[in-house]
């Protein structure tokens, strides 16, 4: 599948979406912008490199069509002046010796303005459905999440969200790396994760002022709080992808190979920002706080629960429901009149309780000869399929 935006392709660079590629030139930016801090080569040979190799990220960029991409990298710019500034000695934090990085700040956000506009990025800032209803996509994944403390099961958010909570939007994830993996993983895998990014964009926090910063951290911290951002506003890590080992998410070794190093270099940043910090525990309890206090006061009525693979909704009746890959959750809502658990996944397993009765849809009612001993409902079953005497048939 290609990606497209006016009939023009965007350009994924290895990777299948175009937006996990405008992350990965993002977060390359700020060691284009930090090269050299030794001052090994020539300072103007050093500043030609920069400018040059700045320019041609930003047309990289423009290539993707990504307006996450073109946010964050502007964001990043703003950082890296800041960084430089908090970092100073108090020798050079006079208005003079400022203006020279506050003139860098504006030629780099300038060019990025062009390259926007050459390259035609810029029609797309509108209020298009895509932008609209990411914060409905974020608030739909943030109940499930609050809702299932132990996850909903890997690649399920979206099918979830889409089929309980979002009446007119289809999503295979939260379009958000980071509430994905929460809603997906649970709260201790989710929550660890949370902590990890907090901690580590946190954790050089009480250093910013320290002199040392700007030649240890700026490039890193700029980077790894870009990728974040990145994350939380796309699915930049696709868990279904990257967790997937033995078909690569059906997307490629290439996508599967670039997607796994951008993972592992987000880490590594990570990892390093969070041992910088001598009160790195202190962040790790405020943040776990954070997290469970958000995910407690969450609603979560009319919220989907689910119990080893299955949707439950509580009832006076509570079915086993199974359907074949031709039958979503959402199409056999409309059968079920009470409560029910649902089989996410096609296919028939055993129960994991004994159940009151039984719903097979599709080309699941072939194992109604598995259950005799309860009753059985199949819907539209395949024509030649023979079915035990007692079973309700509805076509």
């Amino acid at each position: 599948m290609e990606f497209t935006y006016d009939g023009l392709v965007r350009w994924g660079f290895g990777f299948h979406n175009p937006n996990h590629a405008a992350a990965a030139i993002c977060a390359l930016l700020p060691f284009v912008w930090g090269f050299d801090r030794a001052g090994v080569c020539p300072s103007r040979l050093v500043s030609v490199v920069r400018w040059l190799v700045t320019g041609g990220l930003f047309a990289a960029l423009a290539l993707t069509y990504s307006r996450t991409g073109f946010v964050v990298a502007a964001l990043e710019a703003v950082a890296w002046a800041w960084l430089g500034r908090a970092g100073a000695r108090p020798s050079q934090t006079r208005p003079r010796q400022a203006r020279p990085s506050r003139w860098v700040l504006l030629v780099v956000l300038g060019l990025l303005v062009v390259a926007a506009v050459v390259g035609g990025v810029a029609g797309r800032f509108t209020q298009d459905a895509a932008a609209l209803n990411r914060p409905r996509i974020w608030w739909a994944g943030l109940k499930l999440a609050a809702a299932n403390p132990w996850g909903v099961g890997h690649g399920h958010s979206g099918l979830l969200a889409s089929t309980f909570l979002l009446d007119d939007i289809e999503v295979r994830t939260l379009v958000n790396s980071h509430l994905t993996l929460l809603a997906e993983y649970g709260w201790i895998a989710g929550g660890a994760w949370l902590t990890f990014v907090v901690v580590a964009i946190c954790g050089v926090g009480m250093n910013w002022r320290d002199a040392r910063f700007p030649m240890c951290h700026r490039s890193l911290w700029t980077a790894f709080a870009g990728l974040s951002v990145s994350a939380w506003m796309s699915s930049v890590f696709d868990w279904h992808v990257l967790l997937d080992w033995s078909e690569m998410g059906g997307l490629g070794v290439t996508n599967f190979t670039l997607s796994c190093m951008l993972l592992a270099a987000y880490l590594v940043m990570g990892l390093r920002l969070s041992w910088t910090k001598r009160h790195s525990c202190r962040f790790v309890g405020l943040s776990v706080c954070a997290i469970v206090a958000v995910l407690l006061l969450v609603p979560t009525a009319d919220v989907p629960r689910v119990r080893h693979g299955y949707v439950v909704k509580e009832g006076a009746k509570m079915p086993f429901v199974y359907h074949d890959a031709e039958w979503s959750v959402k199409s056999v809502l409309p059968y079920l009149e009470d409560g029910y658990r649902i089989a996410i996944e096609p296919g028939v397993w055993p129960p994991d309780v004994s159940p009151e009765s039984i719903w097979l849809f599709g080309t699941c009612a072939e194992s109604a000869c598995r259950f005799t001993n309860f009753p059985v409902t199949v819907v539209a079953p395949p024509e030649f399929c023979i079915l035990p005497q007692d079973v309700i048939v509805v076509r």
